[in-house]
C-alpha cells in the first residue's frame, strides 16, 4: 500500500535527522510496502527478484529493498504472509516534473508517474483486473471424460479428466519471458489431469486401461472465449510438475497449456479434440512397456468463469503539486509531513498526499508481482515517489543537499531503519531416497548391513509403482508373479516386512496406509523416472536442446538395468518386461542421440553415445551400428574391429551383417 506522497521542501526523521531540498530543489518522499508470504522472505534481492529504480529526466537511480526484505525475513513463524515497508526522499529540480518510479524483475518493468500519479505505457490489462494480485484465477470446470481405443486390438478405456488450475496472466508458463504481442491480451493457462479408471480390485476390467501417453500437444486444445473465435493452445512440458499429480496419472496431460485470449475474458469453453496419442495399454496393472497408437474417439468440452472485469476505478484526484506555484526554496518553515511509521515533523510548503493515495498500488507493480507469482509467490507492492544512487554517507545529508545543484543527489531511508531481524528457522527438507536401476541396484545414502534382502526388494519395487497407492492384496500379486516359481507372501508376512520397510527409511517416506488407500512411496529420487523425464522434454525441445537432454539421460547408464538382482529373486522384473522396456528405452535414446551428432559431424559425441547405449542395452544392434559408423567417420580402424569383435558377443551374425553393410563402401572391417 501507499501511506505518503509529497513534494515538501523539506521533512524531519523520527530520529530528528532533518532533510532539506537546498538552493533551487525540491524534496520528493515515498514510502512503499510489500507483502509477500513468510516462506519467500529474502527473495526480493535475489538475482531475478524485485529491482526498484527512479527515473529522474535521464538518470536511472536505484533504490534498495534491503529494510523491506529484512522485515519480511523477520515475519512471525508460521504466518501465512509479512509485510516489509521503508520510506524514501530524493531531491530533484524545483522544476522537474519527469520522475518515475520503475519496479523490475527477471527483465520486465512497469513504471509510474510520480507527479501525475499515472501509469505509464504499456500497462497490460490482465496485471490490473484484480486489486490484490497480478493474475486472474478462474474456476476450473466439473470432471469430464475421456475416451480411447486402441486400433490394433480393439481394447477400450474411458478416462476422467479435469481441469485443475485456470489463471489470466500476462506471462507464459516457463522460464523464458514470453508475453502477447498486445497489452489488450493475456494468456490462459491451464493445469489439466487426467487418469485412468480406478476399478476395484477383483472386478471385471480391475488394472485395465491405457496410461503411460506422451503429453497432449497444445495444438489438439481449443479455447473459445465468450464471444470470441476459437483459439488453438501451446504447451511447455518443461513447466509442468509432477508434485502435485494425482497417484493414477496417465501422463496425457502432463505439461502446462496455454492460450492467447482477450484480457477482459469472462469465461469460454475448452475442447479436447480428437486424434490419435501415443500410450501403453495395462492389463492387470501391467503395461506392455511399448508404446503404440491410441485413437482417442470422442471430443470433450469444459467450461471454464472467471470473475467479472472490475468497473474502472475512479478518477484520480488531482495531486495538490500539480498547478501549484513553485515553493519558496530555502529553509522557510512548513507544516509536518505524514509517514508510514508516525507523523514526523519539519518544514515544508504543505501537507504531504493523504492517504487515499493508496490506490496507487496497484498502480506501481501488478505488472512486477506477477513475476513473483511465477516462483509461486505472491506479493502486494505499493509505491510513490523516490530517486537516488547510494546509501547515507557519513557526512551530515544538510551538507550534500545544499551544494548548488549536485550531480546526483542520494536516495536515503527518511525513517530509521531497524536492526535486522534474523529470518525465522526453516524446517529442514526430506531428504529424497536415491535409488539406481539403470546398472546394479544403487541405494544411494541408505545402509543395507542389517536389511533382509527381500525387504530391500520390497522397496524397489515400490519405487518402480509409485504412480499410485497399492494394497496389500496387490503387492502380493504383483511381487510374486504366479510363474515366479517363488511361494506367495502371507498377508501377515508381508505386512511385517512393510513395517520393517518403514523402520529402514522412515514414515515420512512410507507412511502407514489406510484401507482405502494403501502404500505408496514418497519423495523417491528414481534414476529410470528422471530418465524417462528428460526423453519426454528432448521429445518436446528443438535439436540442440534435444541433444543436451539426451546426453543427461545417458548419463545416468552405469549398465544393464538391474544388473546384479535378476538372478537371485526380483522375478516381478521380468515378468513386467520392466528390465527389457528400460533396455528398449536406453537403446532408442543412444540411436537418437548417436544419429544427430553423426549428422552434426560431432563423431567423437557420437561413439559416447553408442557406448551408453550398448552399457544399457548390449542385445540391442543399433548403438553398435551407429557406434561403428562413428568409429569409422573418425578412421580409427583399429578400434572399429575391437568394437566388431565386442558386437559378436552379444549379436547374431545377421546383425553384424546389416552393420558392416552400414559402413561407406561396405568395406569388411576386418581386411583394413
Amino acid at each position: 500500500m501507499v501511506s505518503q506522497v509529497a513534494w515538501p521542501q523539506s521533512v524531519q526523521s523520527t530520529t530528528g535527522v532533518e532533510y532539506v531540498a537546498g538552493n533551487g530543489r525540491r524534496l520528493v518522499t515515498f514510502t512503499v510496502a510489500v507483502t509477500q508470504p513468510t516462506d519467500d522472505s529474502g527473495l526480493l534481492n535475489a538475482p531475478t527478484g524485485v529491482s526498484a529504480a527512479l527515473k529522474v529526466g535521464d538518470a536511472s537511480l536505484p533504490v534498495s529493498t534491503t529494510r523491506i526484505n529484512q522485515e519480511i525475513a523477520g515475519g512471525t513463524s508460521g504466518s501465512a504472509e509479512t509485510t516489509g515497508t521503508d520510506s524514501f526522499v530524493v531531491s530533484v529540480p524545483a522544476t522537474t516534473h519527469s520522475v518515475d518510479l520503475v519496479l523490475t524483475e527477471d527483465g520486465f518493468s512497469q513504471s509510474f508517474d510520480l507527479w501525475t500519479l499515472q501509469r505509464l505505457p504499456p500497462s497490460p490489462t490482465v496485471l490490473y483486473r484484480d486489486q490484490t494480485s497480478s493474475s486472474v484465477t478462474g474456476t476450473p470446470s466439473t470432471p469430464f471424460h475421456l475416451s480411447f481405443t486402441n486400433p490394433a486390438d480393439g481394447f477400450t478405456s474411458t478416462d476422467n479428466a479435469q481441469v485443475s488450475s485456470a489463471t489470466l496472466s500476462y506471462f507464459a508458463p516457463g522460464q523464458s519471458l514470453q508475453t502477447p504481442k498486445s497489452p489488450d491480451e493475456a494468456y490462459l493457462i491451464l493445469g489439466l489431469q487426467s487418469s485412468y479408471p480406478d476399478v476395484p480390485y477383483g472386478q471385471p476390467n480391475s488394472g485395465h486401461f491405457f496410461s503411460s501417453f506422451n503429453p497432449m500437444a497444445g495444438t489438439e486444445l481449443t479455447f473459445t472465449p465468450i464471444g470470441d473465435s476459437p483459439v488453438d493452445g501451446l504447451s511447455n512440458s518443461s513447466a509442468f510438475s509432477s508434485i502435485n499429480a494425482a497417484s493414477d496419472d496417465d501422463g496425457l496431460f502432463d505439461a502446462v497449456y496455454f492460450f492467447t485470449v482477450p484480457a477482459t475474458t469472462t469465461g469460454g469453453t475448452l475442447t479436447v479434440n480428437t486424434g490419435q496419442q501415443v500410450g501403453d495399454e495395462y492389463t492387470g496393472f501391467t503395461g506392455t512397456g511399448n508404446s503404440t497408437i491410441v485413437n482417442l474417439t470422442a471430443s470433450a468440452t469444459a467450461t471454464l468463469s472467471f470473475p467479472a472485469v472490475p468497473s474502472p476505478l475512479p478518477a484520480q484526484k488531482k495531486p495538490p503539486w500539480v498547478g501549484a506555484p513553485l515553493p519558496a526554496t530555502g529553509l522557510a518553515a512548513a507544516p509536518s509531513v505524514g509517514s508510514s511509521s508516525g507523523s514526523t515533523t519539519g518544514r515544508s510548503p504543505g501537507p504531504g498526499f493523504p492517504i487515499w493515495a493508496a490506490v496507487l498500488a496497484l498502480v506501481v507493480v501488478a505488472g512486477v508481482v506477477v513475476l513473483v507469482q511465477r516462483r509461486h509467490r505472491r506479493g502486494a507492492l505499493a509505491g510513490a515517489a523516490g530517486s537516488a544512487t547510494s546509501e547515507p554517507s557519513a557526512a551530515p545529508l544538510e551538507d550534500s543537499v545544499e551544494r548548488v545543484e549536485p550531480p546526483a543527489p542520494p536516495i536515503q531511508p527518511v525513517f530509521a531503519t531497524p536492526a535486522p531481524r534474523l529470518a525465522r528457522p526453516q524446517p529442514a527438507p526430506v531428504a529424497a531416497l536415491r535409488i539406481n536401476l539403470l546398472g546394479p541396484l544403487d541405494l544411494g545414502d541408505l545402509r543395507t548391513d542389517d536389511v533382509r534382502r527381500i525387504v530391500v526388494e520390497l522397496l524397489v519395487y515400490l519405487a518402480c509403482h509409485d504412480h499410485r497407492h497399492l494394497r496389500v492384496g496387490q503387492i502380493q500379486i504383483g511381487f510374486r508373479p504366479v510363474n515366479s516359481g517363488r511361494a506367495e507372501i502371507a498377508e501377515k508376512t508381508l505386512r511385517n516386512y512393510l513395517s520393517e520397510l518403514r523402520q529402514w527409511v522412515g514414515a515420512e517416506h512410507l507412511p502407514e496406509s489406510s484401507a482405502k488407500e494403501g502404500y505408496l512411496l514418497h519423495d523417491v529420487d528414481l534414476d529410470w523416472a528422471v530418465f524417462l523425464r528428460l526423453g519426454r522434454q528432448a521429445d518436446a525441445s528443438g535439436a540442440a536442446d534435444a541433444m543436451a537432454l539426451r546426453t543427461e539421460a545417458l548419463a545416468l547408464v552405469r549398465g544393464r538395468p538391474f544388473a546384479d538382482v535378476l538372478d537371485d529373486g526380483f522375478d516381478w522384473v521380468e515378468a513386467e518386461h520392466l528390465d527389457s522396456q528400460m533396455a528398449g528405452a536406453i537403446a532408442e535414446c543412444a540411436v537418437r542421440l548417436a544419429s544427430d551428432l553423426l549428422e552434426a559431424k560431432d563423431f567423437a559425441a557420437a561413439e559416447q553415445a553408442a557406448w551408453a547405449g550398448r552399457r544399457g542395452a548390449p542385445e540391442d544392434s543399433g548403438p553398435w551400428q551407429l557406434g561403428a559408423q562413428a568409429i569409422w567417420a573418425q578412421g580409427n580402424r583399429s578400434d572399429l574391429r575391437r568394437w566388431m569383435t565386442d558386437a559378436s558377443r552379444h549379436l547374431d551374425p545377421e546383425d553384424l551383417e546389416r552393420i558392416e553393410q552400414s559402413l561407406p563402401q561396405h568395406q569388411d572391417p576386418s581386411s583394413t
